[in-house]
């Protein structure tokens, strides 16, 4: 067991890896965008952030490439929106829309942007006057948009409360993506500070205080490095309604209704002499059912950590079979993408109470698991709703496990919002030996503009024996106080298969929508999130797409992570506005396990590492007439392993005039398969590039695309270095009957008239026996080489070919020299190989 030093000193080494992997990160992305995208529009700056329902307010708009902007685009198509200005609009927010935060996109002839998030609320809102040397007047339930414009500006509010009032102050900016990392505090009205935070709620402060006096109360807000910008906008909210912190427990199971305690500010009535007081409150679910439940505040000797704001209100949630549906109304991160949510609005609150969702048996702790002594029984499968409330805590379980079962273990805290890093570690029955060891997830799946790490513990074990073993959760972050909001879920379960899907658009270092010009392509990433030991192939198909756009089904192979979902427009596609809906399909055996896809966007982030968020809606904008067309067309879709894939590669050229020479790469192709770069000339519309199967790639459908770099001029400008995608090119990798390879002494280098021999050797591979017929090609063409095939029977398993360059061989590396081989099954080909070899012709 760690001590408290040894727990800073964990702290401290977890944080040096985190540092590690921001830079590693920076430098993906400055490496990613070396070569530039056709130009799309960037929201930059939308203010303000918000307004109250049934009320409307004019916002502001900036960014790149938004000098023609023509509306905006909201997730919420009761908005009404109406142009008021060149980058001005008013937002129409009728009364019965939902209090939460929702996307605004703008609209621009080169597509869409990239969303930002917009609040509806039930306060009354305000917006700060700049220069106001005053402090400004807030109302209690009341929110104000400002920003930090300046470096050492300090922002000044003042309010009148009462004595014991639950006074909630919370400054969103982080969470809305905004430069400024917030420092709030709050001063009595003798000048005494009460409260100071730096960063409550993912970087954002936040102060609950119970006011110990009637008077004017004073509220500060800067920036913790006394910077400040344009983007050093917030949103500061003030009051004494309902809000929900965490619920318990933290985790619901599908098909059935479960009592749920919602914790928070301000649930109940509180009373100085009656410290329990029943009251009727209604929260509405998401299919606007609503359900009545009972109310009641923390007594001062239930609360630890300051929490005497504490109260709590009792609600019984149903959740049905089923997926849970896709769009939850609240900000989640990329992290948060593999779990699933379900969000209920509590009435009179500004955030709906968010609840995770699974579908095995859920327990919650005994709270007197703390000790190895005396650890909880699990039956599994399970999952755990617990907390670890004191500085130190330790929460034992143990279970009965059979030798050879594959448990897999993950545990959430980052990713249900709770302040807490775990740790899991599984001993023996006697609690002397480890076993396993698990802590942060710092490998990160997809474009690093979608990150996916975090600090939750996940891992499978392969049971040794027979036996009872014990399991310990415990926090890394150190701390002398106790807390009820370190919430925990813990889930132990077998080898039961699931995925998750998001698309992301491939804009590496920009926050840029999704957008395909006219008569060309877009592509983007679709991120397969595998979980407890799913690798099997995965299907995309997209649905009810609208005339003229046109998106092929990819498959993201076995033990793929990432495949390119890619979408072509027509020449006579409307400038407008779509959206996606995809759907992922993977075949688990008995049955197909069908999921949607969501969408997923980079955000602003205030450290080196790159921050992503999910969003409501998959969009596509549709602009102006591409450049060019790309079309790649594999010479076979149907390989082997340890074969090649040879892909013609024709670019149709809108504008004539523009013949500079193209680049080809592949891109998003299998693992282990090494890129290729080729390059059709100038002045040419043509040309191949082929890849080299390695032998151990599984069998199985595998989707990738050839990129396209060439110089052209866009929109009339100066020619700029451009790059586009080809359509979707899916292969289906069959068993090996045999493998192809050269012989290392064969001579590397060939004299023009010159005749060296080549000798190669067929591994014959799954029993096969029959005729190998190899001949000397190279893709696209074979020039100034010659070399007479060779076939050999069953026996065989050697062979040599003659190879003899021509007098006039072009000199230099042979581009894409291979050996094709196919293979004969009662004289017919069945099979097909291949192997690159490595020849320069010389003088």
């Amino acid at each position: 067991m760690l001590s408290f030093l040894e727990c800073l000193l964990v702290s401290f080494f977890t944080s040096s890896i985190h540092l590690l992997t921001w830079f590693w990160g920076l430098f993906l992305i400055f490496a990613a965008h070396a070569k530039a995208d056709l130009p799309s529009p960037v929201l930059e700056d939308l203010f303000p952030l918000g307004v109250q329902a049934g009320q409307s307010v004019v916002v502001n708009i900036s960014g790149p490439q938004l000098e023609k902007v023509t509306t905006l685009h909201i997730s919420e198509p009761r908005i009404q929106v109406e142009k008021t200005g060149d980058t001005t609009f008013r937002l129409t927010v009728p009364e019965n829309v939902p209090a939460r935060y929702y996307e605004v996109s703008a609209v621009v002839p080169l597509g869409i942007t990239s969303p930002r998030l917009f609040h509806v609320s039930r306060k009354q809102e305000l917006i700060e006057t700049e220069g106001e040397s005053t402090p400004l007047e807030l109302p209690m339930n009341s929110i104000i948009s400002g920003r930090i414009a300046s470096g050492g500006e300090i922002d000044r509010y003042r309010f009148v409360g009462t004595a014991s009032e639950v006074v909630s102050i919370e400054c969103w900016a982080n969470r809305i993506e905004s430069q400024l990392r917030g420092v709030l505090e709050l001063f009595d009205p003798n000048g005494r500070r009460l409260a100071v935070s730096r960063g409550e709620v993912q970087l954002d402060p936040r102060i609950d205080v119970q006011l110990p006096a009637d008077g004017e109360y004073e509220l500060t807000l800067t920036d913790l490095t006394y910077s400040g910008s344009r983007q050093h906008f917030y949103r500061l909210a003030l009051g004494n309604r309902p809000r929900v912190d965490f619920t318990d427990p933290i985790v619901v199971t599908r098909g059935t209704t479960t009592r749920v305690r919602l914790f928070g500010q301000n649930l109940g009535v509180r009373s100085l002499t009656d410290n329990v007081i029943e009251t009727a409150a209604v929260l509405r679910n998401n299919d606007d059912t609503t359900v009545t439940v009972n109310r009641r505040d923390l007594t001062i000797a239930d609360s630890v950590d300051g929490s005497s704001t504490l109260s709590w209100v009792d609600v019984d949630i149903t959740v049905p079979p089923g997926e849970t549906p896709s769009v939850i109304p609240m900000r989640l991160s990329s992290a948060q993408a593999s779990v699933d949510f379900l969000a209920n609005d509590v009435a009179g609150a500004d955030e709906p109470a968010l609840i995770s969702v699974t579908d095995v048996p859920v327990v919650k702790d005994d709270e007197h698991n703390h000790s190895a002594d005396e650890p909880q029984l699990l039956n599994l499968p399970c999952e755990v709703s617990g907390r670890l409330i004191a500085g130190d805590e330790q929460d034992w379980y143990t279970f009965e496990a059979k030798r050879g079962e594959v448990l897999w273990f993950e545990a959430f805290g980052e990713r249900i919002g709770s302040p807490v890093d775990l740790d899991l570690v599984l001993l023996d029955h006697t609690a002397e030996y480890e076993l396993l060891h698990l802590s942060d997830q710092l490998e990160s799946i997809g474009p690093g503009s979608f990150p996916t790490t975090h600090l939750d513990p996940v891992g499978h074990w392969v049971v040794p024996a027979d036996g009872r073993y014990l399991l310990l959760l415990r926090n890394l972050q150190a701390s002398l106080q106790d807390n009820l909001r370190r919430v925990y879920r813990l889930s132990i379960r077998r080898v039961e298969q699931d995925y998750d899907v998001v698309v992301v658009p491939h804009r590496t270092a920009e926050r840029t929508g999704l957008n395909v010009w006219r008569q060309g392509r877009v592509f983007a990433d679709l991120i397969a999130l595998r979980h407890r030991g799913m690798t099997g192939p995965i299907r995309i198909s997209a649905e009810d797409l609208p005339t003229g756009i046109e998106c092929p089904d990819v498959w993201i192979g076995p033990e793929v992570d990432v495949a390119p979902l890619v979408i072509t427009a027509g020449r006579d596609v409307p400038l407008d506005v779509t959206s996606l809906r995809l759907t992922a399909h993977a075949d688990m055996g008995m049955e197909q396990l069908v999921r949607a896809v969501r969408g997923g966007a980079s955000a602003v982030s205030q450290s080196p590492v790159p921050a992503g968020r999910l969003i409501s809606e998959i969009t596509l904008g549709v602009g102006p007439q591409a450049p060019f067309l790309v079309t790649a067309q594999p010479l076979q879709s149907d390989v082997s392993q340890g074969g090649l894939v040879e892909v013609q590669v024709t670019v149709e050229r809108h504008d004539t005039s523009q013949t500079a020479s193209c680049e080809m790469s592949g891109v998003c192709l299998p693992p282990m398969v090494r890129n290729e770069i080729s390059e059709i000339a100038a002045g040419e519309n043509e040309g191949w590039i082929s890849f080299d199967l390695p032998a151990q790639l599984p069998p199985g459908p595998y989707t990738f695309a050839v990129q396209l770099v060439t110089e052209a001029a866009i929109n009339g400008v100066d020619k700029t270095s451009v790059k586009t995608v080809s359509n979707p090119i899916t292969i289906n990798v069959a068993p090996a009957p045999f493998l192809l390879s050269v012989d290392p002494r064969t001579p590397r280098k060939i004299a023009r008239g010159e005749i060296i021999k080549l000798n190669y050797t067929a591994d014959r591979q799954n029993g096969f026996i029959g005729k190998i017929h190899t001949e000397l090609r190279a893709t696209g063409g074979l020039r100034g080489l010659r070399g007479r095939g060779v076939t050999f029977v069953g026996g065989t398993s050697t062979g040599e070919i003659q190879v003899i360059a021509s007098d006039d061989a072009p000199l230099g590396p042979v581009k894409f020299l291979h050996l094709d081989a196919v293979g004969t099954v009662e004289d017919q080909p069945v099979y097909r190989s291949g192997c690159f070899v490595d020849l320069e012709i010389t003088p």
